[in-house]
C-alpha cells in the first residue's frame, strides 16, 4: 500500500512532464536560439478570475511572437471526465495558449 499523498502523485507527474518537454527542447534543432522558460504551478488571474497551471510553457524564437502551451496533470485513481477536460478548455482560451496539453492516468 502506497502512503504517497494525491499531491506528492501529482508532483511526480508534473516533474515527469517537465523533463520529457524538456529534452524534447533541447533536442529540437529549430527551437536552438530559443528562450524557453518553463514554470510549474503557475498561478494566473484573468478578468478577476484565478486559474492554476501546472505547467505553462512559453516559447521565444526571438522573432516578435511567442508562443505559450499550458500543461495540466492528473495523477488520479479516477478517471478524469468530460467537466475536467471543459474546464481545461476554458483555460487554455483564458490564458491564451496556442495549445493545452491534459496528461492523466485514465479518461473516462
Amino acid at each position: 500500500m502506497s502512503t504517497e499523498s494525491a499531491k506528492e502523485k501529482g508532483d511526480r507527474l508534473e516533474a515527469a512532464v517537465i523533463r520529457i518537454e524538456s529534452a524534447i527542447f533541447e533536442y529540437n534543432p529549430s527551437l536552438k536560439h530559443a528562450t524557453i522558460t518553463i514554470e510549474p504551478k503557475k498561478i494566473m488571474i484573468v478578468n478577476g478570475v484565478k486559474h492554476e497551471i501546472d505547467l505553462y510553457v512559453v516559447i521565444d524564437p526571438g522573432r516578435g511572437y511567442k508562443s505559450v502551451f499550458i500543461f495540466e496533470c492528473k495523477n488520479w485513481k479516477d478517471t478524469v471526465g468530460k467537466p475536467q477536460i471543459i474546464d481545461f478548455s476554458d483555460k487554455i482560451n483564458a490564458m491564451q495558449a496556442q495549445r493545452g496539453f491534459f496528461i492523466a492516468n485514465r479518461f473516462g
